[in-house]
Order: structure tokens, then C-alpha cells, then sequence
């Protein structure tokens, strides 16, 4: 009797601190606000686009452990059922659905592409920086840098349809108060070669496109030698007029709300690839900036415009849009 007494207690406080040390050693998970929804899925994702209806979320990821090339994943939201997308290799950016929802475009290598779901098919149409689909119609806005400069910043915005054939184009022309350069020039020319640290370089970092299709909003970084600058332009579409979106803030990836009256974009903070979720009007008024969201990677916003998709260390979430702005503005968070 003694030793069944005795060997119960020792199994008791042997699952006692079985207890503690999974509590201890238990991944963290994100505190996220009660307006916000984990989305259960298998992976860990970099950027994403939710579908025209809402059931199916397009998602980049990469492997474990990561390399150089990231992976294309199709999500099914109402199953947590995850299927990789077998395309060909290559380092996947900017994914968007077509508005009827049986395509997408991506971008990899400079080149936009676009995959048929039906057929599953996937050819290049045009070379540039970054692409958005029109949420209402056929044609893709791409944007172009200065990898096609010939020399010089020639930054622009094209209209293409899906076939690649260019509807329109605008050189994009930047505001005086803009520091992004307009040449390739450093400097004064260096007695000795140039080090890595004088190369300039820019990368977009976020595009989207009004819904009445009338203007861009691109946000940029750039590096000239010690130099960063990170600025958001938006841009007249027709003309490449611009101006600055929300000045001082370092923006990186972007989306338009559907009804066009709310942009969700991330600031920066120490990084490119992550950023505080804000949601602004089209002039940069602070509209929310949700509390405990600091390491979001991506945004995309539902059809209806009252449900944002976003990514926050790699976990789908959803946010009530509407309970965002009200939290917002009781507590003063865009203060």
C-alpha cells in the first residue's frame, strides 16, 4: 500500500513538471487585440493576397531552412488546407488575384508573370519592379525602377493588360521635396573604384492601385552610398504627377481599400520587411494604428472593405476594420 502511495507521488510530481517545462519551452505565440482573428494554418508566410471572395488566401513562404527561393501557396481559409503551387523556381514577390479569381499575377527575377489556376499555366508578360491587378476590370498597373533606367532613375507607371501589350505609360515625375535621386550620380567621381557602399540602389517595397484606377500608391527605399531614403508617392496615373504620402513615415507594403476611402499600409521601424499596421485615408490621416501589431509583414483587404488580411510574424490574421478605427479613435492611438 505504502509503495503504491509512494509511486503515485512521484508520478504526480513528474507530470507537475512535465507541465512546467512545456509551459516554459511552449512556442510563443503573437498577443493580438480582440478585433483581430488567428486564422489557423500549417506554414509561415512573407506576403499574401486574399481572394476576390474571401475563401482563399495566396501566400509566399519559404522553405525550412530558408535559401533563396520562396514558395507559392495556395490557402483555403474555411479548411486551413494548404497546397503548394508548382511552379517554376525563383524568389516570388507581389502576388495578386485577377478580379474573377482564376488567375494571379507574380513577380520574380523583374519579370511580371501571370498563372492560370484553371489550366495552370504561368508565363511572363512584362519586366519591371512590382504589379497590382485592377480590382474591376483586366488590366495590371506595373511599375518600373531603375534597373531600366539606361543610366538614370527613370522610374514609371504602365498600364498593361494580360497578354503584357502596354496600354499606357507615364514617366513618374517627383515632388521637389522628394530626396530620391533623378541620376545615377553619387557624387564627384573617386580617385580609386568604387566600393559597394557607393553603388546606389532602390527597391519598392509596396504598390496599389485606386479602385476608380486614377492613381498609384508607391512606396520606395533607396540606398545612396551612406544615404537611406524611404518615401511613399502618390502618383496620377495618366500624368506621373506626384506627390509625398504621409511624409516622414517609413512606409513599406501597401493596399487600397475596395470602396477607396482607407489605405493600410505598414511603417517602418528598423526594418524593410516588417512594420506597425496603420490604417490612413488618401491624404495620410492616421485612421488606426491597432495596438500589439508591430511586426506585421503584408496587408490585403477583403472585397466587402470590412475585413483586412494581414501577415504578423509569418501567421494569417484577420481585422475587423470598422472596430479598428473605433478602438483608435476612444483611445487616441493615431496620437
Amino acid at each position: 500500500m505504502h509503495r503504491l502511495r509512494r509511486s503515485s507521488i512521484i508520478t504526480c510530481v513528474l507530470l507537475v513538471w512535465a507541465a512546467i517545462l512545456s509551459a516554459c519551452f511552449r512556442p510563443e505565440v503573437a498577443a493580438v487585440p480582440y478585433y483581430v482573428t488567428r486564422i489557423p494554418t500549417d506554414g509561415t508566410y512573407t506576403q499574401l493576397a486574399l481572394s476576390p471572395d474571401s475563401s482563399r488566401v495566396l501566400a509566399t513562404g519559404f522553405p525550412a531552412p530558408p535559401g533563396d527561393e520562396t514558395f507559392i501557396y495556395l490557402i483555403d481559409l474555411a479548411s486551413g488546407e494548404e497546397t503548394q503551387l508548382p511552379l517554376d523556381s525563383g524568389r516570388y514577390e507581389f502576388p495578386r488575384w485577377s478580379p474573377e479569381g482564376e488567375r494571379f499575377s507574380i513577380m520574380t527575377g523583374f519579370q511580371v508573370s501571370i498563372v492560370d489556376l484553371g489550366a495552370f499555366s504561368q508565363r511572363a508578360i512584362f519586366q519591371g519592379d512590382g504589379a497590382t491587378w485592377s480590382r474591376n476590370g483586366e488590366d495590371i498597373l506595373a511599375y518600373r525602377g531603375p534597373a531600366f533606367g539606361g543610366g538614370r532613375y527613370q522610374r514609371s507607371l504602365s498600364i498593361i493588360d494580360s497578354t503584357g501589350s502596354v496600354l499606357h505609360a507615364a514617366p513618374i515625375a517627383l515632388p521637389a521635396e522628394s530626396q530620391l535621386r533623378s541620376t545615377l550620380s553619387v557624387g564627384a567621381p573617386a580617385p580609386t573604384l568604387p566600393t559597394l557602399m557607393d553603388i546606389p540602389t532602390e527597391w519598392l517595397l509596396g504598390i496599389a492601385w485606386s479602385p476608380d484606377r486614377g492613381t498609384a500608391l508607391i512606396s520606395i527605399e533607396a540606398s545612396y552610398g551612406h544615404t537611406n531614403v524611404n518615401e511613399a508617392l502618390m502618383v496620377d496615373v495618366l500624368t506621373g504627377s506626384s506627390i509625398l504620402y504621409a511624409p516622414g513615415s517609413a512606409i513599406g507594403r501597401v493596399d487600397w481599400s475596395p470602396d477607396g476611402r482607407v489605405i493600410a499600409y505598414l511603417e517602418l521601424v528598423e526594418t524593410s520587411l516588417r512594420g506597425q499596421l496603420v490604417l490612413a485615408d488618401r491624404l495620410g490621416k492616421c485612421l488606426a494604428s491597432p495596438e500589439v501589431l508591430p511586426e506585421v509583414q503584408d496587408v490585403s483587404w477583403a472585397d466587402d472593405s470590412s475585413t483586412l488580411a494581414f501577415l504578423l510574424n509569418g501567421e494569417l490574421m484577420m481585422l475587423d476594420v470598422q472596430e479598428a478605427i473605433q478602438r483608435s479613435a476612444r483611445l487616441g492611438l493615431c496620437n
